[in-house]
């Protein structure tokens, strides 16, 4: 028995509840008809951290409820650091002497193992 296999290069067309939907894909079967391949090609954003990506096969000709296997997608990317003003402070009403804290919010996955704090402090490269 000889296997033949090819690749086909899907691109997502349309967006629907935050869920890739395939609308337009190209199908490439091997000359005995018993295989069929298609390759998703896609560039991850870190919103797509923890998502679901499926691929599902069908067979009109056979009335089943079809094929799925999927995987549950790990983004991992630079982290993003915000500072804010502690929630109970008002900007307004700080004066000289006055005891203030800050938040630095970091979004970062894998998470983030250390955060350091400097003030006035040049960094020299």
């Amino acid at each position: 028995m000889r296997r033949s296999f090819c690749r086909c290069y899907t691109s997502v067309e349309e967006f629907e509840n935050n869920m890739h939907k395939i609308q337009q894909y190209g199908d490439c079967t091997s000359s005995d008809g018993n295989t069929t391949t298609s390759t998703l090609s896609f560039v991850p954003k870190k919103e797509d951290d923890g998502k679901y990506l499926s691929c599902r096969a069908e067979n009109k000709v056979i009335n089943s409820e079809g094929l799925e296997d999927g995987w549950q997608l790990e983004i991992h990317y630079t982290p993003e650091a915000q500072i804010i003003l502690g929630a109970s402070l008002n900007p307004d009403t700080i004066r000289e002497g006055s005891d203030v804290y800050f938040d630095c919010i970091v979004n970062s996955h894998p998470p983030v193992y250390k955060v350091e704090w400097r003030h006035n402090v040049s960094i020299s490269q």
